[in-house]
């Protein structure tokens, strides 16, 4: 765990004045400054024949250490449990102070060795739930990931005390899961697409919530679900005179394939270059693909000739996604298709075109989706500590068949969902 370079203690416990009084300033740049005259004095006397001074010294710091030790080490490991940042400034005490050691010579205690992996694992538990109530209460979700890489690195390193090996520790089992929950969203689609051949056409409107989560294998932040076709409207052409015609219309939704989110962070700009990175959460990208709708009618046209001789004609459309050929028109821009290459949208394959003598009409024309491919949008209106964490809005239109399409994408932050 980084727990060293977040910053000095505030030294302002009385046991911490009371050494400082003594070394007339801040203990820590007392100290180093004290080791460092005694190691000068030291090879000076050596260089002259003569090692008291450096010998008297070395022992009145050593006396200081333990003091060190007793009175400001020991009392911020016990506290160490009671929050991240108190982890934090126990870990960089006994750091302190076995480096302390070391520039002396003196051998490092095993004991301090020891605390110092427990503090990192026990540490880190206090952290990782600090962060996940963060990510809970303040929507903050840039700070869980970091930890739980943290924890896999001291599993693969064997700083966990299994050798890599062995069952999985606290620290490691806590991070995944509270990732997990941190991480997860809904997304909110809604879209309405119309069609207008004169007085013909048709309408249709989808709308669905998808839950998604973070798979901690993968990495990656997916889900999917139904995505529901509120309306649909289908308009034959009005015809000459003589000729009337009924339209049964029927809905048929799809399914919605969030395949992977993603969110973009940014380093703020830092004040004291000592403390650690800070990151806020910049955008999000998004690639998804709405599924095929299943939109289906039936004309019932009755054609009345000057005899007053009727013709009736009926046409039963098979299911077909009329909303999906709008919204592929439209959105053509946003197309990624993965590993399969480029997606040609003008080459579309032949609609059944039966029904054409009574107006009826085909949905436009679909290319093919490859598995992973998708459409990709990024640039969301941001709105991070809220729930409603991101948003994305847009009307579209294809002036050259008359077709527009309105539509939203809203991620709503359900953390533990």
């Amino acid at each position: 765990m980084h727990f060293s370079g977040y910053g000095v203690a505030d030294g302002s416990t009385a046991d911490t004045a009371v050494i400082e009084g003594q070394l007339g300033g801040d203990a820590r740049e007392a100290l180093e400054s004290l080791a460092a005259e005694a190691i000068a004095r030291a090879r000076e006397g050596l260089d002259n024949g003569n090692t008291d001074a450096g010998v008297e010294l070395g022992k009145t710091i050593l006396e200081l250490m333990d003091q060190w030790e007793q009175q400001v080490v020991k009392p911020a490991l016990e506290a160490a449990g009671t929050s991240c940042q108190a982890g934090k400034d126990a870990m960089r005490d006994l750091i302190d102070l076995e480096r302390m050691r070391q520039l002396l010579g003196v051998d490092s205690s095993p004991d301090s060795m020891a605390k110092i992996f427990e503090l990192a694992q026990s540490g880190a538990i206090v952290c990782i739930k600090e962060e996940y109530q963060r990510c809970v209460n303040d929507h903050v979700i840039t700070g869980m990931i970091p930890w739980y890489v943290d924890q896999l690195r001291v599993r693969e390193l064997g700083m966990d005390g299994g050798g890599g090996g062995g069952a999985e520790k606290e620290g490691l089992i806590l991070a995944r899961d509270l990732t997990t929950k941190c991480l997860t969203f809904e997304l909110q689609f809604h879209s309405e697409g119309n069609f207008v051949a004169g007085d013909a056409g048709y309408s249709s409107t989808v709308d669905g919530k998808i839950m998604l989560h973070f798979d901690p294998n993968t990495f990656t932040i997916k889900g999917n679900g139904p995505l529901d076709n509120l309306s649909f409207e289908f308009r034959t052409p009005k015809g000459g005179k003589g000729m009337s015609c009924t339209v049964t219309s029927n809905t048929g939704g799809s399914n919605f394939e969030t395949k992977a989110l993603e969110y973009v962070q940014e380093q703020r700009d830092q004040v004291d270059p000592n403390s650690p990175s800070q990151y806020y959460l910049k955008d999000f990208n998004l690639l998804y693909f709405p599924g095929v709708t299943s939109e289906s009618y039936f004309a019932h046209c009755i054609l009345t000739d000057s005899d007053g001789h009727q013709t009736i004609n009926d046409y039963a459309a098979p299911p077909s996604g009329y909303w999906t050929g709008i919204f592929f028109m439209v959105h053509k821009d946003e197309l990624n298709a993965g590993s399969a290459g480029p997606i040609d949208p003008s080459q579309p394959p032949m609609p059944d075109m039966s029904g054409i003598a009574i107006g009826a009409m085909p949905p436009i024309p679909a290319p093919e989706m490859p598995e992973d491919g998708g459409f990709f949008i990024n640039e969301f209106d941001m709105t991070p500590g809220d729930a409603l964490i991101a948003s994305k809005e847009w009307i579209k239109n294809e002036a050259s068949v008359d077709v527009t399409e309105a539509g939203t994408i809203k991620l709503v932050h359900k953390p533990g969902e």
